[in-house]
């Protein structure tokens, strides 16, 4: 009778391996079983709770295992396993996505590619119960994906962008650069969504439902990144990130940084066993109403250069298209062209719900068979592309945000070569210099803003509204004007109203930024102070002004060749 039990037992439930946990450096007994609906399953135990009868028929039996009714049965059979235990295969749950073994293999979150060595299996992540279950999938076919999704790709300089960053994502490792994020910023129903599930079909995301977003906490966020190692992590929607502009502001810089650094928080030495530091390497992809620049504009505050570059600003459609769609079909007439974009809009979206995944694996394949060859082809023609778009006197961030866009071009021309992307060579140029030249426009660094407010300070200066004073300039003349100059000497000595100052400048970090150049220049009498950027309060003073009313005024002195200096 016992033996009967004990057969029907182990054909219910089996020791399938030991497996250590790399994360946490923890090992488990994995138990394969039939549950009460005939579905198999695994679990996952403690491996010291093998020795532990009653404890493991516990486990089991809220697990839902189908057991023979005689406690004693089960329990022999539980101690015949544990016995075995020593002959079980040895497996290892990784740490990571991504990939390992020198690039001969390539964790999935559900699967491995590549080749698992001869004594330790490799396993995907260990998720334990109440984990979320992984976004990725793979559903389709590779031929659909081309036909269906990369095909109407083409006629969009952004999606052909995302796509190739998609492909660029997995092998940032092979040529050592570190990660780095691109915000890609327009109005409502533009098709942002739609360009960044595009995005995520490649790696195996179908649903707009299933895209990361920022609607998470401080630490959800930054340790985000980790589950999309080696991989594109695309997050949807930044109008989702609460709090006020500042705190927005600070939440985006925190994460810009963090993310670019590859690491996650660092712990204690006394901190929970196996709490060790997350890393990764990808590329982020974020969608918003906002750029990453207007949301630091509206806090009062300059992005810093590296901030800048590491989560890069690119409008959702170029500067000449009305829509998502810049390369569409000239014989689309002007007045049916937002229709025609909302249509291929939903038929990106049913396309990708169809067919995901399959790219990625096929990229993945491609690359163990010559990791090395491909990380020279990407190094070259990253090289010929900032040829391409660099010019002499770039500084070093633009220089920095060319050879990140380099690297998603080299990425997209090498999908072309290996036959994943159904393009011409010549789109993913002709894309990514467009995206370029729009990313490069939209940076806003300390450096072009100071440029532009120049512009418009000498420009307003030769304006109807500043007028020379003189001893026959009238009381009404100047109530109708915004500032007046005089002559003193070898100098002009500038006095506008402090508030149509402000109202010069098209960014309210321009009026600050160029009053502190002034004080650079021994121009303005007063110090600047250190933190402020878009404020001129500190700039003003209240002079009386020829007419008898006291004013507050910004008071400048102008010499001959500083003026100069403005129209170079």
């Amino acid at each position: 009778m016992n033996s009967h039990f004990r057969k029907t037992a182990n054909r219910t439930f089996k020791l399938i391996a030991i497996a250590e946990d790399e994360r946490t450096k923890k090992f488990f007994g994995v138990i394969k079983f039939t549950d009460v609906y005939e579905r198999t399953r695994t679990l996952l135990v403690n491996r010291a709770d093998l020795d532990n009868k009653k404890s493991i028929a516990e486990t089991l039996k809220n697990s839902g295992a189908q057991l023979p009714r005689s406690t004693q049965a089960v329990e022999s059979a539980v101690e015949t396993m544990a016995n075995n235990s020593h002959t079980a295969p040895c497996w290892k749950f990784a740490a990571t996505t991504g990939w390992r073994d020198g690039h001969r293999m390539y964790v999935r979150p559900k699967s491995i590619i590549g080749t698992n060595g001869p004594d330790v299996l490799i396993r995907p992540p260990c998720t334990f119960p109440g984990a979320k279950p992984s976004r990725l999938g793979t559903r389709g076919t590779f031929r659909q994906w081309q036909m269906t999704v990369a095909d109407p790709a083409r006629y969009s300089s952004r999606v052909v962008f995302v796509i190739c960053a998609a492909l660029a994502a997995p092998l940032l490792k092979l040529v050592g650069l570190n990660s780095f994020g691109v915000l890609i910023s327009g109005p409502a129903k533009v098709g942002k969504s739609t360009m960044l599930l595009t995005a995520g079909s490649v790696i195996g995301i179908g649903r707009e439902q299933d895209l990361p977003n920022f609607r998470s906490t401080n630490a959800a966020l930054a340790e985000m990144p980790a589950e999309f190692n080696d991989c594109l992590l695309p997050l949807n929607e930044l109008g989702l990130m609460n709090g006020r502009a500042a705190e927005r502001q600070e939440r985006l810089r925190t994460f810009a940084y963090g993310f670019a650094e590859g690491t996650g928080t660092t712990y204690s030495n006394f901190f929970l066993p196996g709490q060790s530091s997350l890393k990764w390497s990808c590329i982020a992809l974020g969608t918003s109403e906002e750029s990453a620049d207007q949301i630091a504009a509206s806090a009062g505050e300059l992005r810093m250069s590296g901030e800048a570059v590491r989560c890069i600003d690119l409008p959702a459609a170029h500067t000449d298209a009305t829509t998502l769609f810049d390369f569409m079909p000239k014989d689309v007439p002007l007045e049916e062209r937002t229709a025609w974009a909302e249509a291929m809009c939903v038929k990106l979206r049913k396309a990708c719900s169809k067919n995901h995944g399959v790219p990625m694996r096929r990229l993945v394949r491609l690359t163990i068979k010559d990791p090395k060859s491909i990380a020279n082809e990407l190094t070259t023609l990253a090289q010929e592309f900032t040829k391409k778009v660099q010019r002499k006197t770039d500084g070093p961030v633009v220089r920095h945000l060319a050879r990140n866009l380099a690297h998603i071009y080299a990425a997209g021309t090498i999908g072309v070569r290996l036959g994943i992307l159904p393009w011409h060579a010549s789109l993913v140029l002709k894309s990514m210099r467009r995206c370029f030249v729009d990313a490069r426009a939209a940076m806003n660094t300390p450096d072009d803003l100071l440029r532009a407010g120049l512009r418009i300070f000498d420009r307003q200066l030769n304006g109807p509204q500043v007028i020379e004073w003189k001893k026959n300039t009238s009381d009404s003349e100047l109530r109708n004007v915004q500032g007046f100059w005089v002559r003193k000497g070898s100098h002009y000595r500038l006095t506008v109203c402090a508030k149509d100052f402000s109202s010069w400048f098209t960014d309210a970090r321009q009026s600050a930024l160029v009053l502190k150049w002034l004080v650079e220049k021994e121009s303005l009498a007063k110090p600047a102070p250190r933190n402020t950027i878009n404020g001129i309060v500190w700039a003003e003073s209240q002079p009386i002004w020829p007419d008898g009313v006291r004013r507050r005024s910004i008071v400048v002195d102008l010499s001959k060749d500083l003026l100069k200096e403005l129209t170079r």
